[in-house]
């Protein structure tokens, strides 16, 4: 008769190796990404992807300079960072928003990207150009609110009353600074949402 230590080993191993079955049987060059959609791996050149995608859909890492990560989820997807600039036996060529070459991956990888309607060069020129305005104003903002967070350390420790209100008054003209260009992230990246395909 088993004890109960060798039943929860056993179950235990059985659990690993279905997992380890389920990656394995995965599309290579993917893995989940909860509910929302998959990271997919995209490399300078379809040989790079064959070499590389059984160690990402396992490991989910591979450290290289010629492949990167895509969240392929419908969100980003509907933001748009990510389009197909070609295809190719297969394979699609991903253009992303912070770098003008594309990247290869598998068609059958991806989950949201590439269905439907591509922005054009110019519409993804646009999109692109948002999103760096986008980002620019989101690292001001971070920068304010860390500047805002140093206001708030030095009101702590202020013995004095009156430097302690200005410590306030500052905090506070930071945390505005950083909502105000928060804000503007947004909007931009709204705008970069709202452009859609030429059908």
């Amino acid at each position: 008769m088993m004890t109960r230590r060798a039943l929860l080993l056993i179950s235990f191993l059985l659990q690993v190796v279905s997992s380890l079955a389920s990656a394995e049987t995965d599309v290579p060059g993917r893995r989940p990404h909860g509910s929302e959609g998959a990271y997919v791996l995209a490399c300078r050149s379809p040989e790079v992807f064959e070499e590389r995608a059984l160690e990402f859909t396992r490991g989910g890492f591979v450290n290289s300079d010629d492949c990167f990560q895509i969240n392929d989820t419908k969100f980003l997807v509907e933001e748009n960072r990510y389009r197909v600039q070609s295809s190719n036996d297969g394979y699609l060529c991903i253009q992303t928003v912070s770098q003008s070459q594309c990247y290869w991956t598998r068609a059958e990888s991806l989950v949201h990207l590439g269905r439907g309607p591509q922005l054009s060069d110019s519409q993804f020129a646009e999109a692109a150009r948002l999103h760096a305005e986008a980002s620019k104003f989101a690292r001001i903002a971070l920068n304010y609110t860390w500047e805002a967070e140093k206001a708030a350390k030095e009101a702590e420790i202020a013995v004095d009353p009156a430097t302690r209100q200005r410590s306030l008054a500052e905090r506070d003209r930071l945390y505005k600074l950083s909502t105000e260009y928060d804000g503007r992230a947004v909007d931009l990246r709204n705008q970069a949402a709202s452009i859609r395909p030429v059908p």
